[in-house]
């Protein structure tokens, strides 16, 4: 600094009961649970004006992620979200100091602002039309043969799927975001014991957070079942004419496992 060039280096005690407090920048209290991250700074303040008072200017609302919009009683639990929102309050009760504030904010957004409408994307109506799913491979009561299980679900759904999420004994071990969405995962066999029964689950979500379950249980063996084989295309009983090409198609899967 010029206005110190050349002169001697003195060492600044600093006072005695001076603290360095976390507070929230726009309100100047203690930040609450609410206060969001970047509005916290580190204040100095002497003893006796320490702030005492929590953080009000925020406050926590619960927001559909899909509608940005306030939750509803039909909005599903993956759906929802808490997020804060600063309260703007009116400090002088003067209509052309209010107009003058709005237009500011307006002007210069500092915040996002807290919703006023409510979710209209989840309804009575499109809860009604959530997807199903059904655990088809392996089949309940069967015996599966680690270290690698595999799963083979079937999905009906008016809305596109989003992921399948898969559970062992509880545990989220896979989860799929392409279809046909099965799953392949590997166990410790030295953790499953011959004989122990384990509970597998499927969890279905569509794009609107809807979402269905189906669990089976399932017991450690030797798998000693061959796998099933079915044709699809083409159909019994299907004629053709000669020289004509022929597209097959087949469906297979093991009642122990995948193929």
């Amino acid at each position: 600094v010029k206005a110190t060039a050349g002169r001697p280096t003195t060492h600044f005690e600093r006072p005695e009961g001076i603290r360095f407090i976390k507070v929230t920048k726009k309100s100047g209290k203690l930040p609450s649970e609410h206060t969001p991250d970047e509005d916290v700074i580190t204040d100095i303040f002497a003893n006796f004006s320490v702030p005492r008072d929590l953080d009000d200017s925020y406050e926590e609302v619960e927001i559909d992620r899909v509608s940005g919009k306030l939750a509803t009683e039909f909005t599903p639990p993956e759906a929802r979200e808490e997020k804060g929102f600063f309260r703007h309050q009116e400090l002088i009760d003067d209509p052309n100091w209010t107009e003058g504030i709005a237009k500011w904010i307006k002007e210069n957004p500092q915040n996002e602002e807290r919703p006023k409408e409510y979710d209209d994307v989840h309804t009575a109506e499109t809860a009604a039309l959530k997807p199903e799913i059904r655990i088809i491979s392996p089949v309940a009561e069967s015996l599966v043969s680690p270290p690698y299980i595999g799963v083979v679900t079937d999905i009906e759904s008016v809305r596109p799927i989003t992921k399948v999420e898969y559970y062992w004994d509880d545990k989220l071990v896979e989860t799929a975001s392409t279809a046909p969405y099965r799953t392949r995962f590997k166990l410790l066999e030295r953790t499953h014991k011959l004989g122990s029964t384990h509970t597998l689950k499927a969890i279905v979500f569509d794009e609107l957070f809807y979402s269905d379950q189906a669990s089976i249980k399932v017991e450690i063996g030797k798998d000693t079942l061959p796998p099933q084989v079915r044709f699809t295309t083409p159909e019994l009983g299907q004629s053709f004419t000669a020289g004509e090409f022929i597209t097959s198609q087949v469906e297979a899967y093991d009642p122990n496992g995948d193929v």
